[in-house]
């Protein structure tokens, strides 16, 4: 099956691109064949009941993408060295005790990407051979007797997958090129100017440290800043103002349609104290520098405020050669923000990383574990996302929803960490991990695991 799949045409890449992207949750009703390729791509979406838990939403849209799946093969002909034989679907409304093998065949499906919506449902996009023993192909053979090669799914559990390594990486670069919401979506996330209050006027303190968060994440693909044109037309979309999130009432749902997130800023204070030491030759001077930022990050998904708090942040440093106001002025530089020789620049990027930080926490990158064994796990997450060796991130074990008992809202997920993980060997498409800690329950598939 891999000698096939590394020997298809890659021109059909294109096409299966196409299909994978079609199987975004705009459209999870679709199924997709690609015959050259060898490939048959389907997509289901799973929406759970409450007190039903991921899991059974998984096996709901896993469901949903097998009928999805059925529908388009059976469009086929039973007989592929006969074009003109009966489509699958007419054979079988013929020979109704021969669907065992065509469900077979679905159940050796491999389960290329699922994602899990704001509202609870989840999507599933499958992904099945066309040749070999466990395709399509053979599948037909048997039911009609032309070919009694018996399934056996043996092999494909121990692979773990119908694609070989050459073949998926191609497929996802693809992908993401083509719609990064396949792999790793990113967090669309609007950051409006910061607003300065400080009362210091002879730079914009506010301006030039919104500027330096959003170059932070400039080459991050799992964040996208959303530009100003586009954040005013969500804005607009869903009435709400810029001055609504400046200055919302922290107990207030803002709902925002179209992004994951808000962080807005408001500069509050900025000023340098000094402090004198000793005397003469043997005296020095220590200086704070002190970025006061009143800091608000919103789910835009849930209209709750993650986080609206005041953050001082500091840097000091000691210096000997302040004699006169120009020496105080070119070492603190409290009007040269950018200028890396001054303290001021020093507690810029102090601030710029505790935004950064906070960012990254309240919108981590999330995947799930593939396979454990022994002290072995394998995880989806990739260099794709950002994850390095050496990389520690936490497992969860995801429970039931969270409903608000009085409007019948989802609120949350129930999620208990249950350990963590070292990320050993980070490979395109998965990562081996160890396990950093006794986990309080064993780490199954499934279990989600979280890279901040």
């Amino acid at each position: 099956m891999r000698t096939i799949l590394r020997n298809a045409r890659r021109a059909t890449l294109a096409a299966l691109c196409f299909a994978l992207v079609a199987t975004a949750p705009a459209a999870a009703d679709t199924a997709y064949v690609d015959l050259s390729a060898g490939i048959i791509v389907g997509a289901g979406n799973g929406k759970p009941l409450p007190g039903e838990s991921y899991n059974e939403a998984r096996a709901k849209a896993v469901a949903d993408a097998k009928k999805n799946t059925r529908k388009a093969i059976e469009r086929l002909p039973v007989d592929f060295d006969n074009p003109d034989s009966k489509t699958l679907g007419d054979y079988l409304a013929s020979n109704p005790s021969k669907e065992r093998h065509i469900d077979a065949f679905l159940d050796s499906a491999t389960v290329f990407r699922e994602t899990e919506r704001a509202d609870g449902s989840v999507d599933a996009t499958i992904i099945l051979a066309v040749e070999g023993k466990n395709g399509f192909k053979a599948a037909t053979a048997r039911m009609t007797g032309k070919g009694m090669v018996e399934f056996d799914m043996t092999e494909l559990k121990k692979t773990g997958a119908l694609l070989d390594d050459d073949l998926r990486e191609e497929l996802r670069k693809s992908v993401a090129a083509a719609g990064p919401d396949q792999i790793a979506r990113p967090y669309r996330i609007a950051m409006p100017a910061f607003v300065n209050e400080s009362g210091y006027s002879q730079t914009d303190i506010a301006a030039a440290l919104s500027e330096a968060v959003r170059d932070r994440f400039q080459k991050d693909r799992r964040f996208e800043i959303i530009n100003e044109y586009e954040q005013d037309e969500i804005m607009m979309d869903n009435k709400i103002d810029i001055s609504d999130i400046l200055a919302a009432d922290p107990a207030r749902k803002l709902k925002l349609n179209g992004i994951d997130g808000v962080v807005a800023a408001v500069v509050t204070g900025y000023e340098a104290r000094t402090r004198r030491h000793g005397s003469g030759a043997s005296g020095f001077a220590e200086v704070d520098v002190i970025l006061s930022v009143d800091l608000r990050v919103l789910n835009a998904d849930t209209g709750r405020w993650l986080l609206y708090k005041d953050f001082d942040y500091i840097r000091t440093d000691k210096a000997l050669s302040i004699t006169t106001q120009e020496s105080a002025d070119a070492f603190i530089g409290l009007a040269a923000p950018n200028d890396p020789k001054t303290l001021s620049s020093k507690t810029l990027k102090v601030a710029i990383d505790g935004i950064e930080g906070v960012i990254r926490d309240y919108f981590p990158i999330e995947g799930y574990v593939l396979k454990v064994a022994d002290n072995r796990v394998y995880i989806n997450l990739t260099r794709a996302d950002g994850l390095e060796e050496g990389r520690s991130l936490a497992v969860y074990r995801i429970g039931d929803l969270l409903y608000d008992p009085v409007t019948g809202e989802v609120i949350d997920r129930i999620r208990d960490r249950i350990g963590s993980l070292r990320a050993v060997e980070v490979k395109d498409t998965y990562t081996h991990c160890s396990t950093s800690e006794t986990p309080a329950q064993p780490i199954k598939p499934g279990d989600v695991v979280v890279m901040r």
